[in-house]
């Protein structure tokens, strides 16, 4: 880039002059100018037609003529190949033609700041005869200014030159053929196109959300409680066309008109975390991977890859304005305004072009360790430092269900359902607390047998343990006896059969070995759900018979939600203090896997949502009023208590303990039998790091694991 040199009170031709130029000024500006470098050829359009056929025009500058090329089918490899070698060819044309450029006017910048020193030297000898060129000083500024502006132009055409590159070049055309709603088939064309030609998984993958785009702008708004305590919310801009999502079942579609946007968009991924960032190993459909194979962790930990996206919560003194998009805007004029989701922020405050989630919550694999796979039972009778350790013998940077990977599904909801709360929409399960006793006694079985009546509750699919009181009386399930003969199995059917004469129902199991049951002892009691349960649910959300009955799990974004069973956050605590005038509750947060402790140590990170309780609050399960989410994504109650209920603001509770100080753990979305209480904003902060039980559940991670702080960095 040229050099700024200061050259006095004169004219810079004035100085000239008296260095010996003999030309007119007109003629010394021009001498300034060097020629023009070379342009390259580029591509001006590309179209589809009708047969399938891509047309390319590509302009060559030096004849004047643009060239048409049938790139023949975009869906054929042999197509797609001939597109890479035009844009190639193209391509680097206009990449060494802006370079050749740039070159040229750097030199001529340098030419001309070199002229102006030297006449800058020149400059003192004839000062005293030539004051009166000092009303030309602004006409030499200005000259000065004209060449520093064009050599900066020129490094700006180099840095948008790198940026012309082939395969951003053949990304552009593929964005292009993007409209809202072909989104899954271009992408499944894409990727076979990317495979064909060798390009490694885990890049398709990163082009792919990187090229991905939406224009749309979602939104909702909230009645905070005291203005109304209406659940409902109002859907805005994007969302209000699109309409409210219905969720779907195994049997009937979900319908869903913002699946196929770019800001929702996800699919289905296997991956590891490798030095603290997500590693794609394998896409459904992509490479002849089957969802099945995936889905069973063959190839490794199972998540939901999606396009970052970025939000903007906002508020005033009625309502809460919540905000998504897949690109940041500048409309809203709030200081916070439009961030990364935090689990789409990298260790260096650059933004990640998609984020992972594990799709479900923990279970164990056949090597013994803690994964996100379909088919496992439920990891319970766990703590939060338990589960740290676990997750730490498959490696230093893993962990549990993060607290953005719970406020993401509840972010999801809200701006798609435009409701507060989850529950009575997508229920998950909350109600499905049964304990029957055998009416027949059978040896060497592996089924009970119940009165229809009983049976009557019990799903085929479900979870179950099957045990009895032992020497004591409870029927708690945390009891080993009320497990011992059968542990977290199956329900395979429920069939009718006869035993001298008398109907029952039997509740076929899935159990590893037979039994025997005693009729009036044996107890069958619903557990939480296996994994994979929602995987024929048609569509990203949706549960597999009835999304509100409150028996069974749900997904949302094809994420698994609410199996029966608390999530126990991995690398959230919630601090609680209580002082002479209040009782103050909040999330604390560890932002690395490799960091997170049972205590707040220097790397833990306070939220700035507190929620203010009374000195003389009891222990009690307090319903929530309005809920707030961080930029670390921790999402708590701002306002809870009476006069709220089940069916009022956020449509869920949370419990608290007693007033006083404690670091507690922080056990979210509830269990099976917590009815009412339960929703994605659930929660209870009841028990310490080291408390397990039989409703406390293990999760997984994915990019939510590890990340950052975003200052307004790279995004990348």
């Amino acid at each position: 880039m040229a050099k700024t040199v200061k050259i006095g009170p004169y004219s810079a031709y004035a100085i000239a002059v008296a260095a010996g130029y003999q030309g007119t000024e007109r003629e010394w500006l021009a001498s300034l100018v060097g020629p023009q470098g070379a342009q390259g050829a580029s591509v001006t359009g590309a179209q589809i037609e009708e047969n399938g056929h891509l047309i390319l025009t590509v302009h060559d500058p030096k004849t004047g003529t643009d060239t048409t090329i049938d790139a023949g089918s975009i869906d054929t490899t042999g197509a797609v190949q001939n597109v890479l070698q035009q844009i190639q060819q193209a391509g680097q044309a206009a990449v060494d033609a802006v370079a050749q450029s740039v070159q040229q006017a750097e030199s001529n910048a340098n030419a001309a700041a070199a002229s102006a020193e030297e006449a800058s030297n020149s400059a003192s000898q004839a000062a005293a005869s030539r004051s009166a060129a000092a009303g030309s000083a602004a006409e030499a500024a200005g000259s000065a200014t004209a060449a520093s502006n064009s050599a900066q132009n020129a490094a700006q055409s180099a840095e948008d030159a790198k940026n012309w590159t082939p395969d951003f070049a053949v990304d552009s055309i593929w964005a292009a053929r993007l409209n809202g709603e072909n989104t899954s088939d271009i992408f499944q064309q894409y990727a076979a196109a990317l495979s064909a030609q060798g390009v490694a998984v885990g890049d398709i993958l990163r082009r792919w959300f990187t090229l991905l785009w939406d224009d749309n702008t979602y939104g909702v708004k909230f009645c905070k409680f005291d203005t109304s305590a209406t659940p409902d919310g109002e859907l805005l801009q994007s969302s209000a066309a699109l309409g409210a999502a219905v969720p779907g079942t195994n049997t009937t579609a979900a319908q869903n008109p913002y699946f196929e946007h770019g800001a929702f968009w996800a699919v289905e991924v296997a991956y590891e975390i490798e030095d603290k960032e997500v590693a794609i190993k394998a896409v459904a459909g992509v490479n002849g991977v089957t969802r099945a194979a995936l889905l069973s962790g063959q190839y490794g930990m199972v998540g939901v890859a999606q396009k970052t996206g970025w939000y903007a919560d906002t508020e005033d003194d009625s309502y809460y304005y919540h905000y998504y998009r897949a690109a940041p805007a500048n409309f809203v004029t709030d200081a916070n305004a439009y961030r990364p989701l935090p689990e789409g922020v990298a260790l260096d405050g650059s933004v990640r072009p998609y984020v992972v989630h594990a799709k479900y919550m923990a279970g164990r694999g056949a090597d013994g360790k803690l994964t996100s796979a379909s088919g496992l039972a439920a990891v319970n009778f766990i703590s939060m430092q338990s589960q740290a350790t676990e997750w730490r013998k498959r490696g230093a940077d893993y962990c549990g269900i993060c607290g953005c990977d719970l406020s993401f599904r509840m972010r999801m909801f809200w701006m798609k359902y435009g409701k507060k709360g989850n529950s009575g929409t997508l229920e998950g399960c909350s109600n499905y607390n049964y304990q029957k006793i055998a009416k027949v006694s059978e040896t060497g079985v592996k089924r009970v047998l119940l009165t229809a009546s009983d049976a009557s509750g019990y799903l085929v699919g479900s979870t179950v343990s099957v045990g009895d009181k032992g020497a004591g009386t409870s029927t708690d399930r945390s009891m080993a006896s009320m497990r011992a003969l059968a542990d977290k199995v199956r329900i395979l059917s429920i069939e009718d059969v006869q035993v001298n004469g008398t109907g029952y129902k039997a509740l076929n199991l899935d159990a590893p070995a037979a039994f025997n049951t005693v009729a009036g002892e044996t107890y069958i009691s619903t557990m939480p759900w296996h994994s994979g349960s929602c995987d024929n649910v048609k569509g990203a959300d949706g549960s597999p018979t009835s999304c509100t009955s409150g028996k069974e799990p749900f997904v949302l974004q094809l994420l698994e939600c609410q199996p029966g069973g608390y999530a126990i956050s991995a690398d959230q605590l919630t601090e609680q203090v209580l002082t002479a005038d209040a009782y103050t509750h909040r999330l604390v947060c560890f932002r690395q896997a490799a960091q997170i402790a049972t205590s707040i140590t220097s790397n833990a990170v306070r939220s700035p949502v507190v929620l203010t309780m009374p000195t003389s609050q009891t222990a009690a399960w307090l319903y929530q009023k309005d809920v707030e989410i961080d930029a670390d994504g921790n999402m708590y109650a701002v306002a809870a208590g009476s006069p709220a209920g089940s069916t009022t603001g956020c449509r869920a509770a949370f419990y608290v303990p007693a007033a006083g100080s404690r670091v507690y753990a922080w056990w979210a979305w509830a269990h099976l039998g917590s009815g009412g209480n339960c929703g994605l904003s659930c929660g209870s902060a009841s028990g310490s790091c080291g408390v397990a039980s039989w409703d406390g559940l293990a999760g997984a991670c994915g990019s939510g694991g590890n990340f950052g702080e975003w200052t307004g960095g790279q995004i990348v």
